[in-house]
């Protein structure tokens, strides 16, 4: 035990209020996403009369609220600080998970949705923040990469979970729906967990004020903020299409997703500590690199044993850009106003997110099947050489 402790890039005795709001922010996405993608897809047409255009609506709504509050998160987060904002947060989580299913009339359904996505807004920018500033020196990269990583197993757990007692013979317990209380308790222990960080100012500074003109540095860093994040979410829609034609079944291709994945949660401690020791650009382009290589193999794959190694690449790369992107995000934002700047620059890579989904389905359907991957590993390369030419300029700017 000893040993992992150590391992983390934390101190003790700042880890139990950092793993607090990792948790909290990796307990709201386990809710969200089985309460949208598992719950009430399946919930509303069948019971509340809904149908599913609405549901995927509200669906949308709640994470464009989410997206476009986050800026707005990050100055609650800086002048009232992150566990007060934290635990109001997850108050209104909670009413809103409580009332959606419960909500019948579509205006109201979509209003609660997109307040539920306000509700969540300021975490993200505000835990990125936390965990950066709660890190020991020299350690900013390695802090970031596992708080991300800490939070993504739970968006699957919440979908798995929630679909597997969404089944019909698990529907409903006393006459409510399984899934929706089991959603609610986690939402209650979530308010619970953020209730007992209230006096955390975490993320908050008790100036906000000061140095708002040093955002300005952060514009360069919108377009690949929102660039990067669309290569890596093109793939979503085409998935399942690209291994019907390769013929492989859903337990392979799950397979191969696995072992993408371990290779990248086993890189991310030497991904880390790499970024934090030669500098976090240097392993984000080594990270950009590794993903267009990937996505070029993806697209000339024509053997379901290939897919192994290319699995591998990718989660390499994909560990190498974590810790890099953060840790160079973590370098250039300006201290006093990290909340707000990282705010910014999440709803830049969630606009990415976004559009990723429509670009890889439309390069699918009007451009080939190798066009997604082609225009994916043209994307990142472009990324990369952008932040090969943004750190050279900033070197030329330190020696003039």
């Amino acid at each position: 035990m000893n040993r992992i402790l150590k391992s983390l890039p934390w101190p003790r005795a700042k880890l139990s209020v950092v793993v607090r709001f990792v948790l909290v922010l990796a307990l709201f996405e386990l809710v969200r996403t089985g309460l949208y993608a598992a719950f009430l897809t399946a919930y509303g047409p069948k019971v509340m009369g809904l149908n599913l255009a609405l549901v995927g609506l509200a669906w949308s709504l709640h994470y464009l609220a989410d997206t476009l509050g986050r800026s707005l998160g990050g100055e609650l987060v800086e002048r009232f600080g992150l566990g007060r904002v934290t635990a109001l947060c997850a108050a209104l989580g909670l009413l809103c998970t409580a009332l959606l299913p419960l909500a019948t009339h579509p205006v109201l359904f979509i209003a609660l949705a997109m307040l539920h996505g306000f509700s969540l807004s300021p975490l993200w920018p505000g835990v990125m923040t936390l965990a950066t500033r709660a890190a020991a020196d020299n350690q900013h990269a390695r802090a970031v990469g596992f708080a991300q990583m800490g939070v993504t197993p739970f968006i699957g757990i919440g979908f798995l979970a929630t679909t597997a007692l969404a089944q019909p013979r698990l529907l409903s317990l006393f006459g409510i729906p399984a899934a929706w209380l089991m959603l609610v308790a986690v939402q209650v222990l979530l308010t619970v967990i953020a209730l007992s960080l209230w006096s955390q100012r975490g993320a908050g500074t008790e100036h906000p004020q000061r140095q708002r003109l040093e955002l300005r540095a952060l514009l360069p860093l919108l377009p690949a903020a929102l660039i990067q994040t669309l290569a890596l979410t093109m793939l979503g829609p085409i998935i399942n299409l690209y291994a019907k034609q390769l013929n492989l079944p859903t337990i392979g291709l799950m397979l191969v997703l696995g072992v993408g994945a371990l290779a990248a949660y086993g890189a991310l401690n030497w991904t880390g500590k790499l970024a934090d020791r030669r500098g976090p650009h240097r392993v984000l382009i080594v990270g950009l690199l590794g993903a267009m290589l990937a996505f070029v193999g993806l697209a000339y794959v024509s053997q379901v044993w290939a897919l192994v190694p290319v699995a591998i690449l990718a989660g390499l790369g994909y560990a190498c850009i974590v810790p890099g992107w953060g840790g160079l995000v973590a370098r250039l934002l300006p201290e006093e106003r990290r909340a707000v700047a990282w705010g910014a620059l999440m709803t830049a890579e969630n606009l990415g997110t976004a559009a990723g989904p429509a670009v890889g389905s439309f390069a699918w359907d009007f451009l080939g099947h190798r066009a997604p991957f082609l225009v994916g590993a043209a994307l990142f390369f472009a990324v990369a050489v952008f932040y090969l030419l943004l750190m050279r300029r900033l070197r030329l700017q330190r020696v003039t």
